[in-house]
């Protein structure tokens, strides 16, 4: 606020369940002063896995190429999203838990 930049949150709903409830994260951002945008991507998730398994896209034999897909249809809505609602700027955030914030 202070460099007269908006900061507006984005987060994206593939169904994953990192939160019971997803508004949940619009409110733990509210403290931070942000408009938070959920982004309902569960449609997307589902056709894109639809068309791994089609393809057999597996690692390594192992299992099905569900966090590449997921980390394409979480990038794409977003970007989406954001464009819709006039951002000109991305600034990614981690969750702090997994190895997101050593990316």
């Amino acid at each position: 606020k202070q460099a007269g930049v908006k900061v507006k949150c984005f987060t994206a709903d593939i169904g994953q369940p990192d939160e019971g409830d997803i508004n949940d994260v619009v409110k733990k951002m509210a403290p931070c002063g942000v408009e938070t945008t959920v982004v309902d991507l569960k449609d997307d998730i589902a056709e894109g896995a639809f068309e791994a398994i089609a393809c057999n896209a597996a690692y390594d034999g192992g299992y099905w190429q569900s966090t590449g897909i997921g980390r394409y249809v979480t990038a794409r809505g977003l970007l989406r999203a954001m464009k819709a609602q006039g951002c000109t700027v991305l600034s990614h955030g981690a969750t702090g838990r997994g190895n997101d914030q050593v990316r």
